[in-house]
């Protein structure tokens, strides 16, 4: 396993195959990508590469694989990191206000992620299909977390680690 770290996000380089590495630095040019992401075009970048599932993953891929930390250029958090098995860990920034329904599904590798309590909105099944997912950190109280069984979909328990105690669901 090797690991590494981009702003928030924990994954395992071995777990980007080799053909997505080279058709990253075929399709995609870093400088052109950070000149999108420093202006805060994470729209823009994505409409401009991501057709369907697959891409997103090369693209999520590309960002982490050339250090580049997307995470504080945006706010709302879709489904651009399902079925990414690479990621291990992720620490979602303050600046992130929804998390959309599918957001990390079939995400295999992820075994923890840090929630703030910016996020004011959890879509459906959020973490369905994540069963290395054992505990998951929200930077707020109890009654303020909105995380509920249905947002999680997984087989075995789920610790909710709050501010002021735990919730399993």
């Amino acid at each position: 396993m090797a690991l590494k770290t981009v702003g928030g996000i924990t994954f395992d380089e071995d777990k980007i195959e080799i053909s997505d590495k080279a058709r990253l630095k075929e399709f995609f040019y870093k400088e052109e990508i950070q000149e999108l992401v420093n202006e805060n075009k994470w729209g823009e970048i994505f409409s401009r590469w991501v057709i369907d599932n697959d891409d997103c993953l090369f693209l999520i891929g590309f960002l982490l694989l050339a250090d580049i930390d997307f995470l504080p250029y945006i706010d709302h958090i879709k489904n651009q990191f399902e079925n990414i098995n690479c990621i291990i860990t992720i620490d979602i920034p303050d600046n992130v206000t929804s998390i959309g329904d599918y957001a990390f599904c079939k995400c295999s590798s992820l075994t923890s992620i840090v929630i703030p309590n910016s996020v004011t909105s959890i879509g459906e099944s959020v973490f369905y299909n994540c069963p290395k997912l054992k505990s998951i950190n929200f930077k707020g109280k109890k009654e303020e977390c909105l995380l509920k069984k249905e947002n999680i979909d997984n087989k075995l328990p789920i610790t909710i680690h709050c501010t002021d105690g735990d919730i399993v669901l």
